[in-house]
């Protein structure tokens, strides 16, 4: 019996072709295309990968990461904040210090929205520009300096959880268990097309045909990528 080739798939085509199988499958009017055991040990095993791919794609917003962030966007904003309304002081020395200092930060007031990586590098410039002796005199006379430190505070807990972030998804997409689910998924799948094609050669019915050509079709559209130096699969 033929075999889809998915030995050279990245994950995201691994799901695409569970996604062809279930859109199909479930346009087949011969219901045993569906409850068919190796339908149903397909659909299981699809379930427990989508969860897997679930878990490595939201990891990104886990609520540590998440908190961890927002401490530091708190941070980043009292520090331009207080810097702002001190430009205001009736004081002539505190507003002209709050100025020269202002103009100093003014290229980093909009790094909150920046994407987690590229925010810890403004930040992490930020800070650095922040302790040059200079800048540093300017916040101990604005009172700057718990602002300051909850800042670095703020961002060494961010990058700490990113840290962590990434260690946990590098160990899970390396894992045993990672590799397992591939293993089982690419299984069920070539399970359920060995039985469509079966069907396809034998039942006699044309539905059974017409399934198995709509999955293969739209198996080597996926394919299409990893033409170059992969043998043909063979219906």
């Amino acid at each position: 019996m033929g075999k889809l080739n998915m030995t050279h798939f990245a994950v995201a085509d691994i799901s695409s072709v569970c996604r062809v199988i279930v859109e199909e499958a479930g346009k087949c009017t011969i219901p045993e295309a569906k409850s068919h055991e190796t339908y149903t040990t397909f659909a299981a095993n699809h379930t427990e990968y989508q969860g897997s791919l679930t878990r490595d794609k939201s990891s990104e917003s886990s609520p540590k990461v998440v908190l961890a962030d927002k401490r530091r966007d708190r941070a980043a904003s009292g520090i331009f904040r207080v810097v702002d309304g001190l430009t205001y002081s009736p004081n002539p020395d505190i507003a002209r210090k709050a100025e020269t200092l202002s103009l100093r930060l003014d290229k980093f007031t909009g790094i909150q929205p920046l994407p987690n990586t590229q925010e810890s590098t403004e930040i992490r410039m930020l800070t650095a520009l922040l302790d040059e002796p200079d800048n540093a005199a300017l916040a101990k006379d604005l009172g700057l300096e718990p602002y300051v430190a909850e800042l670095k505070a703020a961002e060494a807990e961010f990058t700490q959880e990113w840290n962590q972030r990434e260690a946990d998804v590098a160990d899970f997409r390396n894992s045993l268990s990672a590799s397992t689910l591939r293993r089982k998924m690419e299984k069920s799948i070539n399970r359920y097309y060995d039985f469509v094609l079966y069907n396809a050669e034998f039942s006699g019915k044309p539905e059974w045909r017409s399934l198995q050509q709509q999955i293969f079709s739209r198996f080597l559209t996926i394919r299409q990528k990893y033409q170059d130096g992969n043998p043909a699969d063979k219906q």
